[in-house]
């Protein structure tokens, strides 16, 4: 399906004829960003348009579109929505009530208990935004589409904790995507013997260059593991830049897991560090830090945790940077490795950030992309930082086996 502006064009139920929703408030097309760095888009657009949405509101659509919408968006959120609403008249009694009006993220959750009360306020105010278009859409190509929508600017409290951003694929209808579902997607993607080469130079030359031509060499699910990760991605470096980068480093973490799955995609068993040991047995994952005590296979799905603070008002959270200081310790026991074998591949990826040396090269790449000391454009430099961490990755894949080994 090929969108031409932020949810235009959506496909609604066989009964419901196609319709225009409203015209977008920002479409934001891969082949006209290409040049900067995606940090720099992120700060000099997709923010501060995401921050006037914050800040100045939208309208949202007739309950008609509201429900038709529904037929265009992934089971995970058509399922959310009936649950919030109860069913899909109340749901278009909502958006009619506020049709027209003028709300913010702030302010919709009351308005929407003005109009119901029966209803989940909060739940519904993401969908509303994602069926007004209420936010900023990155359109890729015709199949690959992200949607951002609900994120607050960081001057309220919290704020880091709002905002969705929605993935559409070829494998799936636009979705809320999680961690777990982007983790598993992304080793269904590199386990095998064939390094992932134009997977991971599309994530790359997304980053450095805002440059996503590649995608025509990925699979459906290339495409869409990259374009989850992405989405993903938007969401967490929005939330990171409201703290002007002193919190809150979910970008960097999702970055580094990604490109330490270069190992795993090479190892005959996943095997992830824990704790300072190489398992490829874990234990089950549970709330607050419990475990009911059985074992399965280590899959790339356990760098995403629950926090283990027994708090009640903590331990339902989760995400990957809880698992920071192991994922850490990894990329450290791989840039040691290389740098000890093929230290001509580590110098040439280093040499593009002197003076920001890190002994964890995935680290020290990180915290030159997401910098404000970065440069805008990379240029000709940028393109050669790609090749170089493309050969320094396809080297840590070939030689998974043994650094898991030398890693025990």
């Amino acid at each position: 399906m090929k969108l031409t502006g932020l949810f235009l064009s959506l496909v609604l139920a066989a009964q419901i004829s196609q319709a225009r929703l409203l015209d977008s408030k920002v479409v934001l097309k891969a082949s006209e960003l290409k040049g900067q760095t995606y940090f720099s888009l992120m700060k000099e657009k997709v923010k501060p348009e995401l921050d006037a949405f914050a800040t100045d509101g939208f309208s949202p659509v007739s309950g008609h579109e509201a429900v038709g919408v529904l037929e265009n968006v992934g089971k995970k959120v058509s399922s959310g929505v009936m649950r919030a609403a109860k069913d899909r008249d109340t749901l278009a009694a909502v958006a009619n009530a506020l049709n027209g009006e003028m709300v913010t993220f702030y302010d919709l959750p009351a308005a929407i208990a003005k109009v119901d009360r029966g209803v989940s306020r909060y739940d519904l105010t993401t969908y509303l935004a994602l069926a007004s278009g209420a936010g900023v859409a990155i359109e890729i190509d015709e199949n690959n589409t992200f949607y951002n929508v609900n994120y607050g600017t960081g001057a309220v409290e919290k704020d880091e904790m709002t905002g969705r951003s929605f993935s559409e694929t070829p494998l799936h209808r636009a979705d809320d995507i999680s961690d777990k579902s982007y983790l598993k997607g992304l080793e269904d993607l590199v386990a095998g013997e064939v390094f992932q080469k134009d997977f991971f130079s599309v994530v790359m030359q997304g980053l450095v260059n805002s440059d996503f031509s590649g995608y025509k060499k990925l699979s459906d699910l290339g495409q869409s593991v990259a374009t989850d990760f992405f989405a993903i991605y938007t969401a967490e470096q929005d939330r990171h830049l409201m703290a002007n980068l002193r919190n809150h480093a979910w970008d960097v973490a999702l970055l580094e897991v990604t490109l330490i799955s270069s190992l795993h995609g090479g190892q005959e068993k996943i095997a992830l560090l824990v704790q300072g040991e190489m398992k490829d047995v874990v234990l089950n994952q549970v709330r607050c830090g419990q475990s009911d005590g059985k074992t399965r296979d280590a899959s790339l799905i356990d760098y995403w945790q629950f926090t283990t603070n027994p708090d009640p008002k903590s331990c339902g959270r989760s995400g990957i940077n809880i698992t920071k200081r192991d994922f850490r310790a990894l990329g450290l026991a791989i840039s040691k490795y290389e740098r000890e074998h093929n230290p001509e591949l580590v110098a040439n990826v280093e040499r593009h950030f002197t003076g920001r040396k890190n002994a964890n090269v995935f680290a020290g790449l990180s915290a030159y992309l997401i910098s404000y000391d970065a440069p805008r454009a990379m240029g000709r430099e940028g393109q050669q930082l790609v090749k170089d961490v493309l050969a320094f990755l396809e080297q840590v894949h070939a030689d998974a086996n043994e650094i898991t080994q030398a890693t025990h």
